[in-house]
């Protein structure tokens, strides 16, 4: 018998040895996980892949569902929002709007959001589209956005498509107003817009010439020439006919302008006001070397100061940190002008006074702060992320040695020795040139210590210790702070411009229209208004240091409200966001709105029912202002109808058009109760006109009415329309085993009986007499389909299930006008 080694096969034996099967097993498993990587890639990449196609299909889905609606009947988005988890982030209709999202439709086990967003657009001189806000008159284009998202993993995904509508009576616009303008000494005028009041989609601007050109549908229309600095002015009856041109010229007064000056400062910080090193050559005891540290409060709140919330460092001049360990009595430091002495003994004398600490070094008499050296002082919070202020020095003579970087802000101080004895810094007043100290220091701090500190001209920076130091018991009101440098300037006069401070926060606002105005400035999340700023003509008015202390998010929307004649409107509401003012008496408005392209809405829902309203869009960043955002509102008045099947029931959901020389103006749709109601209806001749569905008829098709200014503010009742062959909807949900079914269910509806298959599409059946309704279900298992009233229909529909069948079922619904039969199937 032969015995095998239990770890290598015997010599001349087949076998594998066990390193063999170590290497090979090895070798398997790596080609295994390699398979398995390879596997997952696959699996993702598949994922992604029906992701999107699932995507694509609900964006076209809903694109064709759009486009089969009436033009009339596809309104505007008028409830819009923002999606920010998308980037770049896109607006949708919310959800008191027409299209209210689609959140979640599940398809394929993935949750998709499907977002609608409808607009009004139109051609501008280019050749472009442009966008038009939803309160304009319709331009006979809207486009229609489908946005479909979803997560993939840790990250959204989207998909956009978009398609344009026409209104099939669309009115050409083949007749045309041109002209020039220019000002009160014949000079032409650039960049004036020119409008027509009734629809402000037809517009031009002047060239350089001064000239300007335009095609509008003929008819009767006010024009408008306006321009930032001159006084706008209206030409009212002007009327073009179809192939013609009609000149229409303006001469606009230049308005007269004054000059702001002054200064701005940010003050949100504490500031280190004094450092003394050593008293002892002034000190009654040649022997107690007094040293301290003042701090000033020049910001609009109290602080509170303790080991919990501040930490006061000495930095060595080679940057080594020493956290100073304090006893704190007084535990706060007074809004707007409040001082702190923190100092090693309990009473300091200095300067000829006597004051006593608030806060003590633990060891009293401790020497932190070296002397005849450089060295820095920080303030900071406990953990030492958020720097109040520093202040770093050199010594230049004896021994040169540079200030800690640590402690420094800009350029160091730099006196002869270091701060020897009977030595101090302090802070410069608000010119940073000199040190007029007598009722106390300022908030200065323009982030250089050369500047900030010592700044009397000499070029060794020594100071001795002439000025007293404080206490709590001691105030000063702050006469400066950091300068604003970068932040905006700017007046809410619809004429001038912004501007911003210079280094030292100075600032000067030129061509500023004469009258009473509010001053804003802004830096940053830190603003400031200064009202009642009274401006004459040529003259410049100065306005006391502003600080900024008040915190915001937003951003600034000034302008004008005037009537068609350039009168201003005093009283009348505009609104950007959940944000409410109203204008004064010259018609000026200002607002603070949230960032991002907020809508801005003078006059919303006819508050004032003189008047319509007017929209408008801005785009907004923090602390930006867009200015001269002016609104013109006409004199206007509201219709009022009723819409029936039989003269006496009510037939909602009709749609209405009310059009100003063929151009829609505004719509509205039948309510329950049988009526509507259009406003912002300027004054002039305007046509309503009924749209009914493909099917039904209307009795009359329009009505015509002339508002005069003597109807502003009323309601006018036109009639009835009377709808024949009136529609009403068949609609339910199609459901597999609870679930909804979201690949599609082809639905047919008729008063013929079907036998089997859905009809062939072919001649015979368009030839025929027997009328067939039809549509498919969407992804979320639902249908509709809209027929004619007063009958009995059969409803079919086929679902071809995931193993290949097609199954049909059947049911019936009688239909009345304006109201949904309900009918829904389950499978199985």
């Amino acid at each position: 018998m032969k015995i095998l080694n239990s770890r290598f096969p015997v010599q001349g034996e087949d076998g594998l040895s066990m390193l063999e099967l170590m290497l090979a097993t090895t070798i398997i498993s790596i080609a295994a996980l390699g398979l398995m990587s390879t596997f997952g890639h696959i699996q993702k990449s598949v994922q992604m892949s029906k992701s999107k196609s699932l995507a694509t299909n609900l964006t076209q889905e809903k694109i064709e569902s759009l486009k089969n609606v009436d033009y009339f009947r596809l309104l505007v988005t008028t409830d819009p929002q923002t999606e920010n988890k998308i980037t770049p982030n896109f607006q949708y209709d919310g959800s008191t709007g027409f299209y209210p999202p689609e959140v979640p439709l599940t398809v394929g086990s993935i949750a998709f959001d499907r977002r609608v967003y409808i607009h009004k657009v139109k051609e501008d001189s280019n050749g472009d589209l442009v966008h038009v806000d939803f309160s304009d008159a319709d331009t006979g284009l809207k486009e229609i956005r489908i946005f479909v998202i979803w997560k993939q993993g840790n990250e959204w995904k989207s998909i956009m498509a978009r398609n344009l509508r026409d209104d099939p009576d669309r009115v050409s616009t083949d007749a045309t107003f041109s002209g020039n303008v220019d000002d009160d000494s014949f000079a032409d005028l650039q960049d004036v817009k020119v409008e027509v009041l009734e629809n402000s989609a037809w517009n031009d601007a002047t060239d350089s010439s001064g000239d300007y050109s335009f095609n509008v549908t003929e008819g009767t229309y006010t024009l408008r020439a306006s321009k930032a600095g001159y006084f706008s002015a209206s030409e009212k009856g002007q009327s073009v006919d179809e192939g013609e041109i009609t000149i229409v010229n303006f001469a606009l007064v230049k308005m007269d302008s004054g000059t702001i000056t002054g200064s701005a400062y940010i003050r949100d910080h504490l500031v280190i006001s004094q450092v003394v090193a050593s008293t002892k050559d002034v000190s009654p005891d040649p022997d107690a070397d007094q040293e301290y540290i003042e701090l000033y409060n020049p910001t609009t709140w109290t602080w509170t100061i303790d080991d919990a919330s501040f930490d006061i460092i000495y930095v060595a001049q080679n940057n080594n940190e020493e956290s100073l360990s304090i006893t704190y009595g007084t535990t706060s430091i007074a809004a707007n002008g409040g001082y702190y002495l923190i100092a090693n003994t309990g009473t300091v004398v200095a300067a000829g006074t006597t004051v006593v600490a608030d806060a003590v070094y633990t060891t009293l008499l401790e020497d932190k702060i070296k002397k005849n050296k450089g060295g820095g002082i920080k303030i900071t919070n406990d953990d030492g992320s958020v720097i109040y202020d520093r202040v770093g020095w050199s010594r230049v003579t004896g021994g040169s040695e540079s200030a800690p970087a640590n402690a420094l802000e800009g350029t160091a101080v730099a006196p002869a020795n270091g701060l020897g004895e009977a030595e101090m810094l302090i802070r410069s007043t608000e010119t940073a040139t000199s040190l007029t100290l007598s009722d106390g220091v300022n908030a200065t701090d323009t982030n250089v210590n050369l500047l900030n500190f010592n700044n009397t001209g000499v070029v060794n920076q020594d100071v001795a210790l002439l000025y007293p130091p404080h206490s709590t018991g001691s105030t000063f009101a702050p006469q400066g702070g950091t300068p604003a440098v970068g932040g905006i300037v700017f007046a809410d006069d619809n004429l001038s411009a912004s501007t911003s401070p210079g280094a030292d926060g100075s600032f000067t606002l030129i061509s500023v229209a004469t009258g009473t105005w509010t001053l804003t400035v802004s830096s940053g999340t830190l603003i400031k208004d200064t009202a009642s700023v009274t401006i004459t003509a040529n003259t410049a008015t100065e306005v006391a240091v502003i600080a900024l202390t008040t915190t915001t998010t937003n951003g600034f929307v000034t302008g004008a409200v005037t009537d068609a004649n350039t009168n201003p409107l005093n009283g009348i509401q505009v609104v950007g966001g959940d944000i409410t003012t109203l204008t004064d008496t010259s018609g000026n408005y200002r607002l603070s709105v949230a960032t991002g392209t907020p809508q801005i809405v003078a006059n919303p829902n006819n508050v004032n029912p003189n008047y319509v309203s007017a929209a408008l869009s801005v785009s907004l960043s923090v602390g930006q202002v867009a200015s001269n955002t002016n609104f013109v509102l006409s004199k206007g008045a509201k219709v009022r109808g009723f819409s029936t099947v039989n003269g006496v029931d009510p037939f909602p959901t009709l749609i209405v058009i009310a059009k100003v020389s063929g151009i829609e103006q505004d719509s509205a749709v039948v309510e329950s109760d049988g009526y509507f109601v259009i406003a912002d209806l300027s004054t002039g001749t305007t046509v309503v006109e009924a749209r009914p569905e493909p099917g039904e008829s209307v009795t009359p098709s329009s009505f015509t009415v002339t508002i005069n200014d003597g109807d502003a503010g009323t309601t006018i009742f036109l009639g009835t329309f009377t709808v024949s062959g009136a529609l009403g909807t068949i609609a339910g949900t199609l459901t597999e085993n609870g679930d909804p079914i979201s690949t599609g269910v082809v639905v047919v509806v008729s008063t013929t009986a079907i036998g089997g298959d859905p009809p062939t599409h072919d001649n015979s059946l368009r030839t025929g007499t027997d009328v067939y309704y039809s549509g498919s279900s969407s992804a979320n298992g639902q249908y509709s389909v809209s027929v004619p009233e007063g009958n009995t229909y059969n409803v079919y529909v086929w679902y071809t299930n995931l193993s290949g069948s097609t199954v049909r079922k059947d049911d019936t619904a009688t239909v009345t006008a304006a109201t949904i039969s309900p009918v829904n199937f389950t499978w199985p």
